[in-house]
């Protein structure tokens, strides 16, 4: 999942015909290449049958470990986003893990509306400028970049699969998050991006742990460095306000980054997807209620003579 389709200037109004063009080839584009991926795997018959084998003999609970985790990166998104954005108007977090839900399944139609539409509930519904959520979409990128590149770096310098190599890249984690406790009681904004990039460094752990089961799941396991480096590539490829969610690039990117990554990212955005939509259809129905409800409220009551 990925929020950081953002461009910088969407508050402004010039050449609009141009940029909607431009979101939208891009998103052309994605699907062709999508499409393209899928071809490439099912010509490689000798891979596809590997795959297919290993996949059929997996574990069930690793199964179930694919699934999840895309779930898990909606929750830590979703905390990372509402700490960034309370300070500019009062979002509650049901209602921060439902527009974040809903836009991670609308952001795969064209155009990517889920994040366009997300701006526009919190003007209206919120009452936070929509620059001032831009602001938080370009923060949260921010803190994206640097919660990978640590962790790539952490990755690339301690032993492999190794206990102390997982103490490490915890590490982070274990600084930040009390950090953010004890900040919160002598600052009103620094402990606020403490929290979000340690929510953020979770997503990118989380990402690493998704490559790393889904390879292990079609039959070419990869250690530490490699899961971690599959994650970075995922991560730099959804910055690209390109196509919604990656889909095309992320998938060719990843092929570039570890063996048999093709067949690894289809299975992985096929996971993705299937949790998407759950989620994105009950988040967006408790949305619509939410706003109907809302709706009336704001109405004035009606009048008799």
């Amino acid at each position: 999942m990925s929020e950081a389709d953002v461009e910088l200037d969407s508050t402004h109004q010039s050449d609009p015909r141009a940029k909607r063009a431009a979101r939208l080839t891009g998103s052309v584009i994605g699907v062709l290449l999508f499409v393209a991926a899928i071809v490439t795997i099912a010509m490689e018959g000798d891979k596809l049958k590997k795959a297919w084998d290993e996949a059929a003999n997996a574990p069930l609970w690793l199964v179930v470990v694919i699934l999840a985790l895309p779930a898990l990166n909606w929750l830590v998104i979703s905390a990372s986003f509402q700490l960034l954005t309370r300070r500019f108007g009062e979002v509650r977090f049901r209602e921060m893990l439902a527009l974040v839900g809903s836009a991670w399944l609308l952001n795969y139609l064209p155009m990517r509306p889920g994040m366009f539409g997300r701006l526009a509930y919190h003007k209206r519904y919120n009452g936070i400028r929509v620059k001032d959520s831009v602001r938080v979409l370009v923060e949260s990128v921010v803190l994206s970049v640097a919660a990978i590149v640590l962790l790539v770096v952490l990755a690339m310098i301690v032993p492999e699969n190794s206990v102390i190599g997982y103490v490490i890249l915890s590490a982070p984690l274990i600084i930040t998050a009390p950090a953010a406790v004890v900040l919160k009681r002598f600052t009103t904004l620094t402990w606020r991006f403490v929290g979000a990039f340690a929510f953020r460094y979770i997503d990118a752990i989380i990402w690493a742990g998704r490559y790393a089961a889904v390879l292990w799941f079609v039959g070419a396991p990869v250690g530490l460095h490699r899961a971690a480096l599959a994650a970075a590539a995922s991560q730099a490829v959804q910055l690209i306000p390109v196509a919604g969610n990656g889909l095309g690039f992320r998938e060719w990117a990843i092929s570039l980054t570890v063996e048999d990554g093709l067949v690894a990212d289809v299975t992985n955005r096929a996971a993705e997807v299937a949790v998407a939509l759950v989620i994105g259809l009950i988040a967006g129905a408790w949305l619509a209620a939410l706003v109907r409800s809302r709706d009336r409220q704001s109405q004035p009551p009606a009048t008799t003579e």
